[in-house]
Order: structure tokens, then C-alpha cells, then sequence
């Protein structure tokens, strides 16, 4: 074809897909994009003008064989951007470029210059749109708002008015135009020379009450020409902030009062340690008025060393942000007396910035309380010791009645054996006499047993029996004593001995342990019936040495246990069998001389088990 020879023999620098009929181009332009559309106006299956809708993306150039006006005014008419006849020359060629060149330039001018003005207009609409929501803010803000916009001439009439002007003033906005603000002031004199200012170029600013309404009242002069031509305005109803700034003014000479009445001493310092509030109670502590206290520090205001105390009080709460509450101090008064106080003091910070300003403190004198206190401390310990008192006198008494029982039965036991002696010496069998006189030594052995237990609490009482400590062999010791024990062990019974101490040696008092020991395992025999066990199990730990003792005997009552270790108390189930009830009292007291315990575990019908425990080193 003669166009792509031409573009070869021009070297043009083109891209180009040539279509050979009106559908075939229909499709290749559905496909891709181009520049700009060359057409010969006659196509095999139709016109130029059949493909005009499919490349309106684009300039189209058509190319005819003839010359004829009326195609070159309908291809124009229908879109195109130039129209090129054939010769047989091919001088239609050499025009080619400059056309398909001018064609592409104008086309991506003329899409420039529709997108620029497509956001033109957006923009217009847009700006047009934020102005008319601006108006409508503006609008919605001041009929919401309790405010009211004015425009005054200067003859300080209204102009324009717009806001809740019936509601704050009681007239329509159509009301008041041409009216003049100064009718509605209470004082018409007073309100004009204030607006003077504004009249002169100030601004002016004021509270007023209108018909029950507090308004704040804003207003600044309008200019033309630099002229003042009159006054802009705004009205702000400020009635509720009035109503809580009275209550919140009420609410603060109550709380002065209060405070003024409290007895407590209620103050405010800064970070320097001057009062900067101080209640009536504080200030008269220091012979002052509330108002001349103000500004000072404690040290200038109480002038004693306990200041100092409080000062270093002050900084640690106002350095480390924590509270005091609550805290004992001596303090000194005016006239010199000891006082004390109960110290609370809390951070006072910034509301905007957060940082520690201050502090704010309260004093109470506890003095009277303390006094109070330490006369209910008195007298509780006093109940405590008549209570004592009254429990040693009822023991005693006890004691006595118990202890008179105990030596009159020997006795009677005594005096009626020798009696029998006497009276019937000569008709009684050597056999008989023997058995009497042994009765006789037995009730004295008894007695003298029951001497040596009274004179022993009588000593551990008074706070004079000889405690004497030393070191000795524990495995040595305690073979010893079960040895002596089960010796004498005149039933049939289980013996258990489990020693499993890691330590050689003890130090305690080896006679009073002796007597411990024997009695304890001694009580297992007597109150364990024959064929059953008795247990004695020795261990220790890092602080004490365990003694344990159990038996499988009659078992204590549950009902006797606490009173166990009282003296000539003994168990209800056993007062058959001889004892003198002062035992266990004496064991509890030697192992409490030793800094131990003793403690009882008993089932009655199951056995009992006495722990006693003793520190390593007495």
C-alpha cells in the first residue's frame, strides 16, 4: 500500500495495524488504543461513518478519492478532525504527517483543556458546597446555641439580628430591627457610655442580667472607608454558668464554714512550704488568723523543733508522690504541753500539667483519745489481773481442799492401821503385822511423795527451783531411762523403742528430762491394760528434740483434756487407780523451764500420745 511505503521510505516513527473492512476495524479498535484513526471513506462492507462510534476516543482523519464537498461536510459534521483527497500524484502523503501531527497535538490540547475545566467545575461546585454547609453550621450553630448575632447602625440600632432572641429577650428578630439596643439594658445611661468604647474602635465586653437572663455581651466596631459605620455583635446566655457559679460560691462558704468549725487542723502548702490555706482550727494553734497565717511556713508559724519533722514529712510526700495517712506524731503546743497527732497528708497536683504543686494536710490532736485509750488499756489489764488474781485465790483454795484430801486419806489409812495394831497386837499372826506396818510405809511413801510435788510447784511458783543445764549423751540418757521404766513394768505389755535422733549430745537439765521422761512413760504402763503398746520415739530437726509417748490405753475424755495439766486434776475415767494429780502439772512446768512445749493427742478407748519438744541449746 502506498501509506506504508511511505512511512517505510520516511522512516516514520509509527505503530499502525491496517484494517481491510469496516467489522475488522471495529474489532481491532474494541481491542486496542490508538492515537489517531486514518480512514479511507470507502470500505469494502461500508463507510467512514460506520466507525465514527467506535473511535470517538480519538481524532479521525478521513482520506476519499475525489474531492467531493458534500462527504468531506458530512465526515467534518460527523466528527472528524480533517478530511484528505486523493491524488494520483500521492502529494496527499506529503501533508500526511503535519496533519496526523496537528491532529494528535489539538485532540490531547483539547482533552487537557475539557479535563481542566471538568475540575474547574468541580472545584466551583465543591467551594460552593463547603460555603453552603459553612452557612449552614453557621445557622445551625446560632439557632442550637443559646446565642444571639446582631449588626448595630451607629445609632445602635439593629441592622440584623439572628439567634434565640425571643427566648433570651422576649421580641422576634423582626421585632427588633431599627430598635435600639440600649432599650433593653436595665440602665440605659450606664450601658451607653460603656458602649462608647465600641464606638471608638474597642471592643467591649460585659454581663448583664435582661428579664431574669445572665448575657455576656461581646461587641467590636465595623469599618468602611476607615469609618465606623456601627457595631458586630454576639449575646452568649451564660445564665447556667451564673447558676453554678453561685452554687459552686455557696458551696464554698460551706465548705469554709465547715472547715472553719472542724476541729481538726486543715491546711494547703506549696512545694516551698508556704501555707497557702489554712482552716480556722490551724491558724488559732498558732495564735493567728486564718488570713495572717497565709504565706508563711510552719517553722515561722509554730516556731518548735517538732517543724522540722513535719517539713521533712512535707517533701517526701510532695517528692515521691505518695500519701501519708494516718501517722503518729509528738508535736508541742502553744504553752509548751506534749500533744499528740494523727498526721494525713495527700499530693496536690496541677490540673493541667500533672506535676506535684503542693500538698494538702490534716492534723488531729489525739491527745485526750490516747489519755482515753491508755485508762481502757489500765483497766482491761487491771480486770485482767483481778481475773488472774481471782483464778490463782480459787486455785489455791483448790489447791488446798484438794491437798488437805490427799494427806487426811493417808493419815486416816495410817491411824487406822496402827489403831488395829494396838488393839489387836496380840491376836494378829507375825504375817498380819508385817502386812499392817507395810500398809503404814506405804501411806508414808505416799505422803512424802505428795510433800516433795507440793514443795516442787510451791519453788516453780515463787520462780526459786534450780534449773541446771549441762551437755550428756541423749542415746546414753534415754537407753537409761526405758530401761529403768520397763523394769518395773509388772504387766505384760508391747515395749516400742525407736530412736532415731541424728544428735549425740543434749544440753538440758538431766534431772528434771529424767523426771519428765518417767513420769510420761510411766503413765503409759499404768494406764495402758496388759498386752498393749507403749511407744517411746526420740528424733530431732534443725531447732528441737522430740520426745513422743504413746500408748494403746484407756484414753483421756475429751471433756478432760483441757484441764490435763492443772494440779490434782485428774482424768474421769481413771480415779480408780492411785495417783496424785500433780504430775503432768510438774512435767508441763520442767519442760517450760527448758523454753519447750508439750502437747496431748488422746481418743478415749484408743490410747493417748504426749509429745514434748525441747530446743537443741537451752
Amino acid at each position: 500500500m502506498a501509506f506504508e511505503r511511505f512511512v517505510r521510505s520516511e522512516d516514520l516513527p509509527y505503530d499502525y495495524t491496517i484494517a481491510g473492512s469496516v467489522a475488522e476495524a471495529k474489532k481491532i479498535l474494541a481491542s486496542q488504543s490508538f492515537d489517531v484513526a486514518l480512514m479511507d471513506h470507502i470500505l469494502g462492507d461500508g463507510t467512514s461513518l460506520d466507525l465514527f462510534e467506535a473511535a470517538q476516543n480519538m481524532p479521525i482523519i478521513v482520506i476519499t478519492v475525489s474531492s467531493d464537498q458534500q462527504i468531506a461536510v458530512d465526515v467534518m459534521k460527523a466528527g472528524a478532525y480533517d478530511f484528505l483527497a486523493k491524488d494520483r500524484e500521492g502529494n496527499y502523503l506529503i501533508a500526511l504527517p503535519i496533519i496526523v501531527t496537528h491532529a494528535v497535538e489539538r485532540w490531547q490540547a483539547q482533552r487537557e483543556l475539557l479535563q481542566y475545566q471538568n475540575h474547574l467545575q468541580e472545584m466551583i461546585k465543591e467551594r460552593t458546597k463547603a460555603m453552603l454547609e459553612g452557612e449552614l453550621r453557621l445557622l445551625t450553630i446560632v439557632e442550637s446555641t443559646p446565642i444571639i448575632v446582631f449588626s448595630l447602625d451607629i445609632d445602635t440600632k439593629f441592622t440584623f439580628v439572628a439567634g434565640h432572641t425571643e427566648e433570651i429577650l422576649g421580641y422576634s428578630p423582626s421585632d427588633l430591627i431599627g430598635k435600639s439596643l440600649l432599650l433593653l439594658f436595665p440602665d440605659t445611661e450606664e450601658a451607653k457610655m460603656r458602649f462608647q468604647a465600641a464606638y471608638f474602635g474597642e471592643k467591649f465586653s460585659n454581663d448583664v442580667e435582661i428579664n431574669g437572663h445572665w448575657l455576656s455581651i461581646s461587641a467590636f466596631a465595623k469599618w468602611e472607608n476607615e469609618s465606623i459605620i456601627g457595631i458586630i455583635g454576639v449575646v452568649h446566655d451564660i445564665s447556667e454558668r451564673k447558676r453554678a457559679e453561685l452554687a459552686m460560691a455557696q458551696e464554698r462558704n460551706l465548705l469554709r464554714t465547715l472547715l472553719d468549725n472542724i476541729p481538726d487542723y486543715i491546711f494547703i502548702k506549696d512545694r516551698q512550704g508556704h501555707l497557702v490555706e489554712s482552716n480556722g482550727a490551724h491558724a488559732a494553734g498558732a495564735k493567728l488568723m486564718p488570713e495572717e497565717i497565709i504565706s508563711r511556713t510552719a517553722v515561722e508559724v509554730f516556731d518548735n523543733a517538732v517543724t522540722e519533722q513535719f517539713h521533712a514529712d512535707d517533701l517526701q510526700v510532695m517528692d515521691s508522690g505518695l500519701s501519708v495517712t494516718n501517722e503518729e506524731r509528738i508535736t508541742t503546743a502553744v504553752d509548751g504541753s506534749k500533744r499528740f497527732a494523727l498526721i494525713t497528708k495527700v499530693p496536690l497536683y496541677d490540673d493541667n500539667t500533672r506535676e506535684i504543686v503542693g500538698l494538702v494536710g490534716i492534723s488531729r490532736d489525739i491527745t485526750d483519745r490516747r489519755k482515753i485509750d491508755e485508762m481502757r488499756l489500765q483497766a482491761t489489764q487491771l480486770r485482767i489481773e483481778i481475773e488472774k488474781e481471782r483464778e490463782v485465790i480459787e486455785m489455791k483454795q483448790r489447791f488446798i481442799a484438794t491437798a488437805s484430801h490427799d494427806f487426811r486419806t493417808p493419815l486416816a489409812v495410817i491411824n487406822m492401821t496402827a489403831h488395829t495394831l494396838e488393839t489387836y497386837f496380840d491376836r494378829l499372826s507375825p504375817e498380819k503385822r508385817s502386812q499392817k506396818l507395810k500398809q503404814i510405809q506405804s501411806q508414808v511413801v505416799h505422803m512424802v511423795d505428795l510433800l516433795e510435788a507440793v514443795l516442787t510447784l510451791s519453788k516453780i511458783d515463787a520462780g526459786k527451783f534450780p534449773f541446771c543445764p549441762r551437755l550428756f549423751d541423749l542415746k546414753i540418757f534415754c537407753d537409761r531411762v526405758w530401761e529403768d521404766v520397763i523394769g518395773m513394768d509388772e504387766q505384760q505389755h508391747q515395749h516400742h523403742f525407736d530412736f532415731v535422733a541424728s544428735i549425740l549430745q543434749i544440753k538440758a537439765d538431766e534431772h528434771l528430762l529424767q523426771y519428765v521422761l518417767v513420769n510420761l512413760l510411766s503413765n503409759a504402763f499404768k494406764y495402758t491394760p496388759e498386752g498393749g503398746d507403749v511407744h517411746f520415739h526420740i528424733a530431732n530437726d534443725d531447732q528441737f528434740i522430740t520426745f513422743k509417748i504413746s500408748d494403746t490405753g484407756f484414753g483421756i475424755p475429751k471433756v478432760d483434756l483441757k484441764y490435763l495439766f492443772e494440779p490434782f486434776y485428774r482424768a474421769s475415767n481413771v480415779k480408780n487407780i492411785q495417783g496424785s494429780g500433780l504430775g503432768l502439772m510438774i512435767v508441763k512446768a520442767y519442760i517450760e523451764l527448758h523454753g519447750g512445749t508439750i502437747a496431748v493427742d488422746s481418743e478415749e478407748g484408743v490410747g493417748t500420745t504426749f509429745t514434748a519438744q525441747l530446743p537443741l541449746y537451752v
